[in-house]
């Protein structure tokens, strides 16, 4: 590996290796508002939307981290999963909506997470 490469393996590992901390996040720079706001489903407070997929890398990567916030959700912050099928991944919506409306998705969404991930089992 040349100089360069080092140089870049070694920025990007201290750049891993940085404490996170709190961030201060500025309008503008970080975020925008949307005006006007969006309609949401909480009258009242924060509502933070997951759109996920199953068969995602990113969603899987990102649930343990998820699942973690969740525990120290602040009481006005509303926090609400939806399904992203984007018109190709309809059967996965349609296991999410069926597992959500009769009350099993939360308690089975690692599961079909790690079986699609780890098992590698096959997911459309």
């Amino acid at each position: 590996m040349s100089a360069r490469g080092w140089l870049a393996a070694l920025g990007l590992l201290l750049g891993l290796a940085a404490p996170v901390g709190a961030v201060e996040l500025t309008e503008g720079s970080n975020y925008q508002t949307i005006i006007p706001a969006q309609p949401t489903a909480s009258a009242e407070g924060i509502e933070v939307s997951e759109y996920f997929w199953y068969g995602c890398p990113h969603c899987y990567a990102l649930e343990p981290l998820l699942k973690t916030w969740l525990q120290t959700l602040p009481k006005d912050v509303v926090f609400r999963r939806v399904h992203a099928d984007f018109g190709r991944w309809g059967a996965g919506a349609r296991l999410y909506y069926a597992l959500d409306a009769i009350g099993e998705e939360a308690r089975l969404r690692s599961a079909l997470f790690d079986a699609i991930h780890v098992d590698r089992l096959a997911y459309t």
